[in-house]
């Protein structure tokens, strides 16, 4: 049955000018039946129940207004819902929740964290559970904040939640060794230890962190339980002998030294065996087959940690050959190591940095049998490249002691009285199991690998003119998209704003610019690099990037392995036509990083900048409050914030 509207709501309001709020609302409930939706009719609704006193009635209408607000993508007008209500229901926790979400969504992140504040106050003694996803959306907002992680297992311990509990205390105890915080990552380790007592990660945790602190005794009950049930994890090994020898029991450090080499060596941990040796000379170890073999591994892990990428012969020589290469070494570095294989592979360059390129790639996925035939093929006219490039292929083919003297004996098998008698530790390990015969004897892997002879490699290069990779066509032709990349030069300038900002005209400063490197300046025409804080790699990647040196720039830029270079690495990601590569790889290295950390905000600025390129201006606008908070570059973010106006709408 159709109404008269008009006629309903004029009566409505005649009524209401009388104060006879009966009849108003009937006329518009009566409107409110037939226009459900109408936002206006309900919030009238809402009011007149409570004007009546009639608070369960208008509480309903109210929440059912504050749904479709929500529901119609008004969160701003929502807010102003969630404060009647929670005048209605001052401790009603799930509205300061909703009303969180709500700032959120309307950019207004300072509001959200007070109102999710609220409601985890009033959730966490009854409802730990429901507080913590709160604790968890201002993690999002804050994910630096230590003491917000610490909430989350505190409330994980509350919810009785054991098993995440602990896992939420490893990974604090993790984050706190990162950030340099010993006693904090003690103390979140052992908290791990409470649910899950005999949890070797836990363990490892706490005894290097109480090793770190000179608490070697409390190191070694953690220790005694660790090597109890993991007897060659190589964490622990590490960790006693560093609790040994913080006590002065040397010849008991010597042996586990020792000991640590050999499980090294076994799994094939060449830079491990070598650090394990090296610690056991310098505890005091004497016997001359032991420093033979020191010497022998440290050859040996030289040639492990050998890569040809890096070196000077192997580097790119044109442009076009750059960017690819450049591409495809970013993409390894931000864990996409397989794809930047198929790239390489589907290019089917022959010039000689990309083929030792598409070697160490498919060396790193796991293909050692691919990446030696194709270093094979190649022949270098300078010795020292072709010495580096014969280790490099035994090195794959599993001989990584070839032309050395002899394969690494076994290390001494250690007596239990070697490990636990007459040494100056007051009877920390003897008679208590921490290490017995379990520690040295019975394995079945002798004394190391072995290393059989290298064959001589073939010197014949291939067949036919190594075709260069001189044109961008050929350069890109491996992408996604169809078009050419850009070239460096025509990458939008603020990518280069860091180093290009106009040189001040006024006097300078007494207090010298804070620079990461030193840069020649004169009174005529002062630096472009004048004030600059970046560190040296990123400067120095930067500057050869606006020359066009890309080859040269990409060496640069993985010497800094700060938020600044992370930040320069998403860009050229971006630039090269991966913008998803260069956000996930962004905001990873945010979240793993502190607000207090050198470049955080600037990567706010930059990540905010990602999100608006894939549209996700929400939470763009987020990002760039956060970074205003934490004082980021004002012409920066407004730049941005334009950006996400003229995209969003």
């Amino acid at each position: 049955m159709s109404i008269d509207r008009q006629r309903l709501e004029q009566e409505a309001l005649q009524f209401i000018q009388k104060g006879q709020n009966e009849k108003a609302l009937e006329r518009y409930v009566t409107l409110l039946k037939a226009e459900p939706r109408d936002v206006r009719l309900r919030q009238q609704v809402a009011d007149l129940y409570l004007k009546l006193g009639k608070i369960p009635e208008g509480d309903k209408h109210l929440r059912e207004l504050a749904k479709q607000l929500r529901t119609g993508g008004k969160e701003r007008m929502a807010i102003g819902v969630y404060k009647q209500i929670i005048k209605l229901k001052p401790d009603d926790a799930p509205l300061y929740g909703e009303m969180g979400d709500c700032y959120a969504a309307a950019s207004l992140p300072q509001d959200a964290k007070a109102s999710w504040t609220r409601a985890i106050e009033l959730l966490g003694r009854s409802r730990p559970d429901q507080a913590i996803v709160y604790v968890e959306k201002l993690i999002r907002l804050e994910p630096g904040e230590l003491a917000l992680k610490v909430k989350v297992a505190e409330l994980c311990e509350a919810a009785n939640w054991g098993e995440r509990a602990s896992q939420e205390w490893r990974r604090l105890a993790q984050e706190a060794r990162r950030l340099g915080r010993i006693e904090d990552r003690a103390r979140f380790a052992e908290n791990a230890l409470k649910r899950r007592p005999d949890d070797v990660d836990a363990l490892a945790e706490a005894a290097d962190a109480r090793n770190a602190m000179g608490e070697y005794d409390a190191a070694l009950k953690h220790l005694q339980r660790g090597i109890g049930h993991a007897p060659q994890d190589r964490r622990l090994l590490s960790a006693l002998g560093e609790a040994l020898d913080g006590l002065g029991a040397r010849e008991k450090s010597r042996a586990v030294w020792r000991e640590l080499a050999r499980v090294a060596w076994a799994v094939g941990d060449a830079a491990g065996r070598a650090e394990a040796l090296g610690k056991a000379v310098a505890a005091g170890e004497a016997d001359p087959g032991v420093l033979a073999e020191l010497g022998e591994a440290q050859q040996v892990a030289e040639r492990a940690a050998l890569r040809l990428t890096d070196q000077e012969w192997a580097m790119p020589s044109g442009e076009a050959e750059g960017r690819a290469w450049v591409r495809a070494r970013t993409l390894a570095r931000y864990g996409f190591a397989e794809r930047a294989r198929v790239e390489v592979e589907r290019l089917n360059a022959r010039g000689l940095a990309m083929l030792v390129l598409l070697a160490e790639l498919r060396a790193e996925v796991g293909d050692a049998k691919g990446a030696a035939q194709v270093l094979r093929g190649l022949s270098l006219p300078r010795a020292d490249a072709q010495q580096q490039l014969h280790i490099r292929v035994g090195v794959l083919e599993g001989k990584l002691a070839e032309g050395l003297s002899a394969a690494p004996a076994a290390a001494p098998a250690a007596e239990d009285d070697e490990l636990l008698d007459d040494e100056p530790t007051g009877g920390l390990l003897e008679d208590d199991g921490l290490v017995d015969d379990e520690l040295v004897d019975d394995e079945p892997t002798g004394g190391g690998i072995a290393a059989p002879a290298l064959a001589p490699l073939g010197t014949a290069a291939a067949s036919g003119p190594a075709p260069s990779l001189d044109d961008d066509d050929a350069a890109w032709s491996f992408l996604d998209e169809p078009a050419a990349a850009p070239a460096v030069d025509d990458l939008d300038p603020s990518f280069f704003s860091d180093v290009l900002a106009p040189a001040p005209t006024a006097a300078p400063s007494p207090t010298p610019p804070r620079s990461a490197a030193p840069t020649a300046t004169s009174a005529a025409a002062p630096s472009p690099m004048a004030g600059v804080s970046l560190p040296a790699a990123a400067i120095d990647a930067l500057a050869l990037l606006r020359v066009g040196a890309v080859e040269a720039a990409g060496r640069a830029a993985r010497g800094d392995r700060g938020l600044h270079g992370e930040r320069l690495l998403a860009r050229a990601l971006a630039a090269g036509g991966d913008p998803s590569g260069a956000l996930r790889g962004l905001q990873d290295a945010v979240d793993e990083s502190a607000e207090a950390d050198a470049g955080y905000a600037e990567a706010l600025i930059e990540l905010a900048a990602l999100n608006a390129q894939a549209a996700k201006f929400k939470r763009a606008q987020r990002l760039l409050d956060e970074a205003t908070d934490l004082g980021g570059d004002p012409d920066d973010i407004a730049l941005v914030r334009r950006a996400v106006a003229l995209l969003g709408g």
